[in-house]
């Protein structure tokens, strides 16, 4: 049985150990010390365990906290030079995990994060290459197929699929009858806070560009459950655009065409229907005002 804790008469005492605690947690630690603390905490603990990677969500939790310390602790070189996190944690399943099963669903998550969000194609060929030659996991091959034939039908300058969804007013509007303009469109929801934080640049940007030969639609992926909270959300703040919805929010077609799952997103779409690019920049990019400048 457990015993109470017996009173203190030190009365000073727990904010004194909570300022020990405060200092602790915020001291710097140097790369060595934080290796020592990484290398005290994984002391005789498997990254390769099937059973426990198989049925135990906070072993999954656990690995993919280890994964990252290996990348902060012996990757800072690769890091400084700008290579994405998700390539050298790829390098690091390879090299650490053993497991063909564990490592197979790594190859699977990094490899489609990476293509998702990459717009080059030599890398993108290169990276769907080496992952077909590697993994065998029937499933995970067919859904990196998907992702790779997505890409290569709906990268830029192929044409852009066709959507139909209702606007805020409740009309239907159809992605083919906005054809004759530039069309950007943003992927957002209310949801997502990184979504909004772009919505004054984008503000901005629309009336930067009023009268010039391009149309803004901003395409909510909010549950259909929540479709009176997004009405609310753009009347409230004079959203302006054309403000649509999807019927199914992330599955329907436009967005699996586009290996949307994470948002915000942006896709810019030329008059003659074709993608201009298929992962565009951010209003608040000073780099998408000089391609409309250049553009329009």
């Amino acid at each position: 049985m457990l015993e109470a804790p017996k009173e203190m008469n030190d009365t000073t005492l727990h904010v004194r150990l909570r300022k020990a605690f405060n200092e602790m947690r915020t001291k710097t630690l140097t790369r060595q010390e934080r290796s020592e603390i990484d290398s005290f905490s994984f002391h005789g603990w498997s990254m390769n365990n099937d059973d426990w990677f198989r049925n135990l969500a906070s072993y999954r939790e656990a690995l993919d906290g280890r994964i990252t310390n290996i990348m902060y602790a012996g990757y800072q070189k690769e890091m400084n030079a700008g290579q994405p996190q998700e390539m050298i944690k790829l390098q690091i399943i390879s090299k650490e995990i053993t497991s063909p099963f564990i490592r197979e669903y790594y190859q699977y998550q990094q490899t489609a994060n990476i293509l998702k969000m990459n717009d080059n194609p030599a890398e993108v060929d290169s990276l769907y290459k080496n992952f077909m030659a590697k993994v065998t996991n029937e499933v995970y091959r067919k859904s990196i197929n998907e992702v790779y034939a997505n890409l290569k039908k709906y990268g830029d300058n192929q044409p852009a699929p066709d959507f139909e969804f209702e606007n805020v007013h409740g009309a239907k509007v159809k992605l083919s009858n906005l054809k004759g303009k530039y069309v950007y469109i943003d992927v957002w929801a209310t949801w997502c806070g990184p979504c909004k934080r772009e919505i004054p640049f984008l503000t901005t940007m629309e009336k930067s560009f009023a009268g010039k030969n391009i149309h803004f639609v901003s395409l909510s992926v909010d549950r259909q459950a929540d479709k009176e909270k997004w009405q609310a959300y753009v009347k409230d703040n004079q959203l302006k655009g054309e403000q649509l919805i999807t019927d199914n929010d992330f599955n329907v077609d436009f967005i699996k065409k586009f290996n949307i799952n994470a948002i915000p997103r942006f896709i810019l779409i030329g008059p003659d229907g074709k993608i201009v690019s298929a992962n565009a920049k951010r209003p608040s990019d000073p780099a998408l005002q000089q391609q409309l400048n250049g553009l329009l």
